[in-house]
């Protein structure tokens, strides 16, 4: 059976390897990007099935970026993982495509639990918003 295949952008080095190696062993992390205009170039190569993203990355943020992966690769789930713990701006990422909104001072147990809710189509909030 294959495992699902995500893709990881974050202008962050240190906490793109340490998602990387979180995730891994549940999933097929085929990715890693630092830049939103680098994730919109990786998603029409690799074809992931979710996408975390952050907001704050240079060239084309994390919001702007959920649209235009939409855009290019509709089936993309897409979930946002960030530091901004902004209810409007949960609702803003929901509205771009988005289909979920983690933060990430949440506990690893949250993001496996909204990767798996994204991927059966329906949207996940972090309970703390």
């Amino acid at each position: 059976m294959s495992r699902e295949r995500i893709l990881l952008a974050d202008d962050h080095a240190l906490l793109l390897e340490a998602f990387k190696k979180l995730l891994e062993p549940a999933y097929q992390v085929v990715g890693t990007v630092t830049d939103g205009r680098a994730l919109v170039e990786q998603v029409t190569k690799l074809r992931p099935d979710v996408v975390l993203v952050d907001i704050a990355m240079p060239k084309l943020n994390g919001l702007d970026a959920c649209e235009k992966v939409k855009a290019v690769l509709p089936s993309a789930r897409i979930i946002v993982l960030t530091m901004n713990d902004d209810a409007e701006t949960a609702a803003e990422a929901i509205r771009r495509g988005a289909l979920g909104y983690v933060l990430k001072k949440s506990a690893s147990s949250e993001l496996f639990t909204a990767i798996q809710t994204v991927l059966q189509g329906r949207t996940y909030i972090t309970p703390v918003l």
